[in-house]
């Protein structure tokens, strides 16, 4: 037999500190004006946002930040990450672009800048994902509601690969480098979407469903967000949308709210 060993406990008495929210968008119709949706959707979410400020929530402060129209070009990545600079491990950080999107063969996807329509001058996926690498924010999200914002290295016509890929992700860790965010597409990186108001609104429902789920009062995962986001964007034959999780960091799975 033995006797029990001596033990001790700690008990911390600091506040119960409130994660910050900062809430991107990043959304331009384009120089040519052939987009109607882009910008006005994101001023919709912004100004939702902004409304959490002004009632009971899960979170300290909500930092709503905009980059619309011509605000959108080589410059935009560098002032983004000057406005993150003070963000906080704990804090929660939400991207959404919408506007054109564009890939050709060997090369990866790009964000097109207000002024050109042609997505290889803007925004390269690579680039927004070493702005995410360095925001010390482990609890990230970026949506992009584009044309061919997926994943193009498997196509439509590989199904048999695709399922095998899916597969070996379930099993083995992915060893590449990785921001730690999850990143959700609204097209395959195939693809094109073409606009679409829903019923009887000036919203698209890419927007609305974000907006929605960021006026929820329950608690959801990112992974429950982009299930969520996916089964309803699959749920009309007329909307054109193929919603794929891009990007996925399952060690912080993170809600939108705080207990």
């Amino acid at each position: 037999a033995q006797s029990l060993k001596d033990g001790f406990e700690v008990q911390l008495d600091a506040p119960d500190m409130k994660p910050d929210l900062y809430f991107v968008v990043v959304g331009t119709n384009g120089s040519y004006g052939d987009l109607d949706q882009a910008e006005s959707d994101c001023r919709i979410l912004s100004s939702s946002v902004q409304a959490l400020n002004r009632a009971q929530n899960a979170f300290g402060k909500v930092h709503a930040i905009s980059f619309l129209g011509e605000e959108v070009g080589p410059k935009t990545l560098e002032q983004m990450r000057g406005h993150l600079s003070g963000i906080r491990p704990e804090d929660h950080l939400y991207l959404y672009f919408s506007g054109h999107g564009n890939t050709s063969m060997g090369s990866e996807y790009h964000y097109s800048y207000h002024d050109q329509k042609d997505g290889q001058n803007g925004i390269a996926f690579s680039d927004l994902d070493k702005l995410l690498v360095q925001c010390a924010a482990r609890q990230k999200l970026a949506v992009i509601n584009t044309c061919y914002a997926g994943r193009s290295d498997i196509t439509q016509d590989s199904v048999k690969a695709s399922r095998e890929f899916l597969t070996m992700n379930e099993i083995f860790p992915n060893l590449l480098p990785s921001s730690g965010a999850f990143v959700l597409s609204t097209s395959s990186g195939y693809e094109e979407i073409m606009e679409v108001n829903l019923d009887n609104q000036s919203i698209s429902p890419v927007a609305y469903r974000m907006r929605s789920v960021l006026q929820r009062s329950e608690n959801l995962t990112v992974t429950e967000f982009c299930d969520n986001m996916i089964q309803y964007l699959n749920s009309r034959s007329t909307w054109t949308y193929s919603p794929e999780i891009r990007q996925m960091n399952k060690h912080h799975d993170i809600s939108n709210s705080h207990d």
